[in-house]
């Protein structure tokens, strides 16, 4: 493992998400750009012990050099097929895609990156209920991460432990709910984690887009009588808080608030923030008075007068040496392991800035005198231990086992390593990260009650919430008689697309135009190559193999009559 490797910029998503409209910064020093840049062969990652150990085999057997003495024939070789439909820039590729597809599938080139978001709100809200201008506290992250090699990006502490932090402060909220109540309806608090945020912002984007020009969230019912959740606009969002990458340190019992501009409600914002992790003893360091690539970036740049702060463990660069790579894994965090999370250095960082980000959206969401006092809401670091330990080591631990159905059990079982945070071309590729998260969400802020059915686990009238069955306390017996759980909650998910591929802008400067290729069977052989020589000798028997049997045939052709005379 190298001491630092990025293949991002150094400058990530640099053409968007900066208010300034700058284009030039620093914040990933150890970036390579390695996957901006284009290659004229295949490049394989190969993971499997044996396969790796069959390439060094054939390679000290067959191509080593001893003595300095060259290798001789035959020598190892591998041929490596990846073949892709895209043409020169999605402009070209979805335009050809456009003008070919009325004929046949198979003429599309290329697909837009698309996935799921995740929304929803600490208390329910339908639209009877309408938001006022300058109220809903908005908490963000992002799941998504990349790699040059797409399904291997664990994204450790690109992703997931800003998700963690976001998770540990949902949960914490929905113990205060319970005990405490529903919060103010004015001052309503709503979380989102966004898909595709690698690649220029994809669901950022999206979501501003629909508040700001379309119906947010989308897709109403005409019938009125029907629950849904009210409509949501940019002007009714005050405040923003985003979890950035949270797992790693500049120093000791420290972490960073990013923000820019010189709004009140931003300073006051930062005020809370840093008052509630001192009691913590956790520091929170102002940034230099600029945004690092963040998603809040896509809300103000369409909005200024919105309050935003992007918690991070980094000042002016990163911490972290393997963003967006494949070595940003579980052994990028401090001390994370399955078992004595209270000794893990990245669970205890994260719980306190958990902890300090759920007193503030409280103290936010209840400014009212006499309001429960927010000082007794705490992450859970047992809850934050769990999720570090599914999200980075153990996909199909048992927390998550928990959460899921029987069927999706079945799907993710004994999946090791972290699942793949790409955020793919049809929905599928981080679709189980989706859904767990999802399911996390629910369980924090929802109510429940026993179902043996997955059927019986769904109300055709109520679209203000989202219906779960999940194993719960069945999750690790053999659950014949499918014993589970229902759970219910204002818990969403939101398309991930870019408004491009929407308008059809694939040349756009203001969204994202990333496209996959699509591609033909990949494979990758292993043979032993022989000498130029020996391939001269063997094309020469060919040729004379052929001539020789041109000539008989044609002397055979030419004596047929009497060799083949009829009687």
């Amino acid at each position: 493992k190298p001491p630092a490797f990025s293949p991002d910029r150094r400058c990530p998503n640099q053409n968007f998400g900066f208010p300034d409209g700058s284009k030039t910064c620093m914040w990933n020093s150890n970036g390579t750009a390695l996957a901006f840049q284009s290659f004229p062969f295949p490049v394989f990652a190969v993971r499997q012990d044996t396969d790796i150990q069959a390439l060094i085999n054939c390679y000290n057997t067959h191509n080593k050099v001893i003595d300095s003495k060259a290798p001789t024939y035959p020598i190892c070789s591998a041929e490596l097929k990846d073949f892709m439909y895209a043409v020169k820039d999605t402009y070209t590729c979805m335009r050809q895609g456009e003008l070919s597809s009325s004929l046949t599938s198979a003429s599309v080139r290329c697909d837009p990156l698309i996935g799921k978001n995740v929304w929803g709100s600490l208390v329910p809200r339908d639209r009877t209920e309408k938001y006022t201008n300058r109220t809903v506290t908005l908490a963000i992250t992002r799941m998504d991460a990349t790699s040059f090699f797409h399904t291997l990006s664990p994204g450790a502490d690109t992703s997931t432990t800003g998700l963690i932090a976001l998770l540990a402060a949902i949960d914490a909220l929905g113990k205060a709910k319970k005990t405490f109540g529903k919060n103010p309806v004015d001052n309503p608090i709503m979380f989102a984690v966004f898909n595709g945020e690698s690649f220029d912002f994809i669901g950022s984007s999206r979501m501003v887009w629909e508040m700001k020009d379309k119906t947010f969230p989308p897709n109403p019912p005409t019938d009125t009588s029907k629950l849904f959740p009210a409509e949501l606009k940019l002007s009714h969002i005050k405040t923003i808080v985003e979890f950035s990458q949270a797992g790693l340190s500049a120093a000791p019992d420290s972490m960073f608030m990013h923000y820019e501009g010189s709004l009140a409600s931003t300073d006051s914002l930062r005020e809370k923030l840093a008052v509630h992790a001192q009691s913590e003893s956790l520091t929170l360091l102002n940034g230099s008075g600029k945004l690092p690539p963040a998603s809040v970036s896509r809300f103000l740049s369409e909005d200024r007068g919105i309050a935003g702060v992007v918690l991070a463990d980094h000042g002016d660069t990163y911490t972290n040496r393997y963003y967006n790579g494949l070595f940003d894994d579980a052994s990028n965090l401090n001390g994370v392991s399955e078992t004595n999370y209270t000794q893990s250095a990245s669970t205890m960082q994260i719980t306190k800035l958990a902890t300090a980000a759920a007193r503030t959206l409280y103290d936010l969401a209840n400014p009212v005198s006499g309001a429960p006092v927010s000082s007794s809401i705490s992450a859970d670091p047992a809850f934050v231990h769990d999720l570090l330990n599914c999200l980075t080591l153990n996909f199909s631990c048992d927390q998550i086992r928990q959460v899921l159905s029987q069927p999706t059990v079945a799907i993710i079982k004994n999946t090791t390593g972290a699942n793949p945070r790409y955020i793919g071309t049809n929905y599928a590729a981080n679709q189980q990260v989706v859904t767990v998260l999802s399911a996390f969400l629910a369980r924090s802020l929802g109510e429940g009650f026993a179902a043996d059915k997955e059927d019986k686990c769904k109300n055709s009238t109520d679209s203000l919430n989202s219906y779960f069955w999940m194993q719960g306390q069945y999750a690790n017996t053999t659950n014949k008689n499918n014993h589970g759980e229902c759970v219910f909650a204002p818990v969403y998910q939101h398309t991930a697309k870019s408004p491009a591929f929407d308008l059809k802008d694939y040349r756009s400067t203001k969204y994202s135009t990333w496209a996959e290729s699509r591609w033909n069977i990949l494979s990758v052989r292993i043979f032993l190559s022989p000498s130029g020589k020996s391939q001269g000798a063997a094309l020469g028997v060919g040729l004379a193999v052929i001539i020789l049997s041109f000539l008989l045939v044609f002397q055979v052709r030419r004596v047929s009559k009497d060799l083949f005379a009829t009687a």
